[in-house]
């Protein structure tokens, strides 16, 4: 999350929006809030409580489209998507505020519909970011320090791990799901 923020050159003045609130998006709500960005969490409902929790500023519901509802509030300079759901991904990018930056973090195979003319004109820019390099490691962790920043786990042992893998695919972990050995 933090090398995508970096990359995108996320500065304290601007407004970020974060698509999906989970195992990244939750992270991606404090690291934004403590780099000082005003912060917009996109999520299903009936996680709106915990987005606040997590540090957004404002929370927009997960239903109807996204992109109109985030430009109803003026856009965002930064949007990071955490989801595969090509549908959100794509709805959301009218949402871009001109010379915003699009930052892909979530891991999906289904081709992604963009138009290249819109993000000419607007000088936008997409972002693909899955880890970011060590100086932003060591940054992240002291921010993480600084701000108090920590992953929501559940955690389970090692022979546990089919279960947990069905209970991800159910999609009823919390967060994330950490195995321990035992």
């Amino acid at each position: 999350m933090y090398g995508g923020l970096k990359q995108a050159g996320l500065r304290p003045d601007q407004r970020v929006a974060i698509l999906g609130v989970g195992g990244l998006g939750h992270l991606g709500l404090a690291i934004a809030k403590a780099m000082g960005a005003e912060v917009v969490a996109i999520t299903s409902s009936g996680k709106e409580a915990l987005a606040k929790q997590f540090g957004a500023d404002r929370v927009i519901a997960r239903n109807g489209n996204i992109g109109q509802q985030l430009l109803d509030i003026g856009g965002a300079d930064v949007i990071l998507s955490t989801t595969i759901d090509t549908t959100d991904i794509g709805n959301v990018l009218q949402g871009l505020r001109v010379r915003g930056s699009y930052v892909v973090t979530g891991m999906t195979v289904a081709p992604l519909s963009v138009m290249p003319a819109g993000f000419a004109f607007s000088q936008q820019r997409l972002i693909g970011s899955v880890i970011g390099t060590r100086r932003e490691q060591a940054e992240l962790l002291d921010l993480a320090v600084r701000h108090r920043i920590r992953p929501v786990t559940e955690t389970y042992s090692l022979a546990e791990a089919n279960a947990v893998h069905d209970r991800l695919r159910d999609q009823k972990v919390r967060m994330r799901a950490v195995l321990l050995p035992s």
